[in-house]
């Protein structure tokens, strides 16, 4: 099974504050959450089972969500002065694609998971 992490804050400093811009307002649903169901979606529609979405609260850094298992992690435009090594599954996306405007790159890497 195929993880694909979805990484919209970073837990950082000594108390592990959580950076990074995830919510649209009070009572509508998170950026995150909004752009997993898209994912969600596509994944079923495409007759892809194997994949699993998941929203990572920050504990972990995405270099660790890395050795497990067989995973792309995508991280918020708002973070990519926090990851420190960019691997080949560590994707940071656009504004446009973490607001789930535009995903046809996205659609496109989970086609050749």
């Amino acid at each position: 099974m195929t993880t694909i992490y979805i990484y919209p804050k970073a837990n950082v400093g000594l108390r592990g504050v959580a950076i990074g811009l995830d919510h649209k307002g009070l009572s509508l649903q998170k950026f995150s959450t909004t752009l997993k169901n898209k994912l969600e979606n596509y994944s079923h529609s495409s007759c892809r089972k194997d994949i699993y979405v998941d929203v990572c609260d920050g504990s972990r850094s995405p270099e660790e969500l890395l050795e497990k298992e067989e995973a792309l992690v995508l991280i918020s435009p708002y973070l990519k002065k926090e990851v420190k090594e960019m691997l080949p599954r560590i994707v940071v996306l656009t504004e446009d694609e973490f607001f789930s405007v535009s995903l046809d790159r996205i659609y496109g890497l989970i086609d050749n998971l």
